[in-house]
């Protein structure tokens, strides 16, 4: 709308409404009185009131809010009920990392974190020395009230790199815009700059928006390393229409390249989160787990081992045969097998669970290691692989990553003991899983020999139904050559 000498016009999306006289201060009325977000009724009753007019009059504030929301000046959205101050304390909204490279929709950026901001996010920006070209770090410190990440190295010996601390903070990281080179060096594994580093360590789902002109995008090199990082579990939003400013201003026509609208990131940042969540609430990320596990801590929480797992495991293999208890949290399995003469190294990708398990170790000799199962820093193979709850906390996009690992870290004859939660897990902060699942994501290396019907506890749940895995490690890799 623009307001003009005598006159108020509108703009549609075809045409231009010039209002006048009383039309044009009744459009105003309502215009000023939906400045917040407010019902029909409310706006009506706003409008009447302010003019001191009665319900006799409501017919033409009707037909003014009418032809505002035909011509787009009034937005009527539906807005979920309003949280409570300590309901909002208790459920902060999901951490998502933006990354800013060197395309010059990096101009656009700040409209998308304000953005993410605005939906409950908790947002924190990172970007690379191109994109800094285009952008001051303080245009988003501004909006996030976060320092922006600049570099591989913060300057503090004591803390954890950027990189690492990013990728273990986020519950999801967006690349936008994100350009070829970009693209090329995530497709190399570079981690040589802070946004590669980012998006390569993070176990987060990752969104890539592609911002290059046409010719670009479709150079095959370009749409190798798309189909490549697509493979890997990375996604790819679709680029929009727009002008390309490398052209010269005059000879610039709408064509296909430029980063999809921040409006739509938004939109595929909410569906990527409650997909990751299988219908359930989000998985935790490293540094929750970690918070997790002191706040268990805290609590007193002490968790013993599973007997049905404990029996399975001296049914399989005698001591001191050498057992791996991955996603170890309170580690009662590695202490209870390490108690019975086993060769135990237990793992956790959360500091905090592995500074607890080895705190509570009292004489049981296990060797306590922070190592992440998708990405292990492990080499050899164990005779017993344990996971009691960890597979259903790895997100769905790196599940073949978990089943490819625990494969290269059984030995062939060796057997695999694996509790998951029964689907649908409700309240969890876990995937539930049915039988046919789990089988299929580790049929090509693994045997099923027995399955049963189980609990699992999990945090201050005490029985959540579950079932029980024990599978062979086969001899050859089904489909290997």
């Amino acid at each position: 709308m623009l307001e003009g000498p005598g006159a108020v016009f509108v703009f549609g999306q075809d045409q231009v409404y010039a209002l006048e006289g009383d039309h044009a201060a009744l459009v105003e009325a309502v215009l000023a009185a939906a400045g917040a977000p407010v019902g029909r009724e409310e706006l009506v009753a706003a409008v009447l009131r302010e003019a001191g007019a009665d319900a006799s009059e409501r017919a033409a504030v009707d037909a003014a809010v009418d032809l505002l929301v035909r011509l787009g000046a009034l937005t009527t959205v539906v807005t979920p009920p309003a949280k409570s101050a300590s309901k909002a304390a208790d459920t902060p909204g999901a951490h998502v990392v933006v990354c800013v490279t060197g395309a010059v929709g990096a101009v656009y950026a700040p409209q998308l974190v304000e953005r993410l901001v605005a939906a409950g996010h908790q947002v924190r920006v990172a970007m690379t020395r191109s994109a800094r070209r285009f952008l001051a770090p303080r245009s988003f410190e501004a909006i996030t009230h976060r320092p922006v990440a600049t570099s591989l190295w913060n300057g503090t010996p004591e803390a954890p790199a950027p990189h690492i601390e990013l990728a273990q903070w986020a519950d999801a990281v967006v690349l936008y815009p994100c350009t070829a080179t970009t693209l090329a060096r995530l497709t190399a594994g570079d981690c040589s700059e802070l946004v590669s580093a980012v998006a390569t360590t993070t176990r987060a789902p990752v969104l890539l928006a592609p911002s290059m002109n046409l010719q670009m995008r479709d150079a095959p090199a370009v749409a190798e390393n798309l189909a490549k990082l697509r493979e890997r579990g990375m996604f790819v939003a679709y680029a929009a229409e727009g002008h390309e400013v490398a052209d010269a201003p005059a000879e610039r026509v709408l064509r296909a390249g430029v980063a999809t609208p921040a409006a739509h990131v938004v939109r595929y940042v909410g569906w990527l989160l409650e997909r990751s969540l299988s219908g359930g609430p989000r998985l935790l990320s490293r540094a929750a787990w970690t918070e997790e596990h002191a706040a268990q801590a805290s609590r007193g929480l002490a968790f013993a081992a599973d007997e049905d797992m404990v029996r399975a495991l001296e049914a399989h293999a005698a001591p001191p045969a050498r057992v791996l208890d991955v996603g170890t949290g309170s580690g009662a399995m590695a202490r209870a097998a390490a108690r019975k003469g086993y060769v135990v190294v237990a793992t956790d990708f959360a500091r905090g669970a592995i500074e607890r398990a080895e705190a509570a170790a009292g004489g049981a000799h296990v060797t306590w290691l922070v190592d992440d199962v998708t990405e292990p820093s492990l080499v050899g193979a164990f005779d017993v692989g344990i996971d009691r709850g960890c597979l259903g906390c790895v997100p769905i996009a790196r599940r073949e990553r978990y089943a490819r690992s625990m494969a290269a870290l059984v030995r062939p004859g060796g057997v695999l003991l694996l509790k998951v939660h029964r689907a649908p897990a409700k309240n969890l902060r876990a995937h539930g899983f049915t039988p046919e699942e789990v089988l299929a994501l580790l049929a090509p290396s693994f045997d099923p020999i027995a399955q049963h019907d189980a609990v699992l506890a999990f945090g201050d749940v005490k029985e959540s139904p579950a079932f029980f895995f024990e599978l062979r490690r086969r001899a050859a890799v089904r489909g290997a050559v």
